[in-house]
């Protein structure tokens, strides 16, 4: 017997459209898996990031080699701040997501991002600032860091 082409190419279509659909559905599964991935994490980051605030009396998250994360941390250090937890971000997986967070919390993804009690001082110049004109010790002390 012999097969036209053209039946050849009917015979196929079957496969054809249910390889398509499996595609499809893979590919929309997968994004819809890595979409829940991506919420889920971002809840995590934003629970753990609020605890880590609420938990210390001062947190800065920071890079390890950022000058002015490092410029930050001694000004607490100079003044001798209890109770500081600076997080180290870069290396997380959740680097981007922490950053991401820190934008919606506090209107910038820069590091450092520096809290006093629960509350958002800023960043580097923020701190270098209120330390230059006494607010820095004056938050700290409020806050039972010194």
């Amino acid at each position: 017997m012999r097969v036209k082409v053209q039946d050849a190419k009917m015979a196929g279509l079957p496969f054809v459209f249910s390889y398509l659909r499996f595609k499809v559905n893979f590919l929309f599964t997968s994004d819809v898996s890595k979409m829940a991935e991506t919420l889920a994490s971002e809840a995590h980051v934003a629970e753990w990031t609020d605890r880590l605030i609420k938990q210390h009396k001062v947190v800065v998250f920071s890079k390890s080699n950022c000058p002015y994360c490092r410029k930050a941390i001694e000004a607490f250090q100079s003044v001798k701040a209890k109770d500081m937890h600076v997080e180290e971000i870069e290396g997380s997986p959740y680097m981007d997501a922490i950053q991401d967070y820190m934008k919606q919390q506090t209107g910038a993804r820069s590091v450092p991002r520096v809290f006093i009690g629960g509350q958002f001082l800023g960043g580097a110049d923020d701190t270098i600032r209120a330390k230059a004109d006494g607010t820095l010790v004056e938050k700290l002390r409020a806050a039972g860091a010194l």
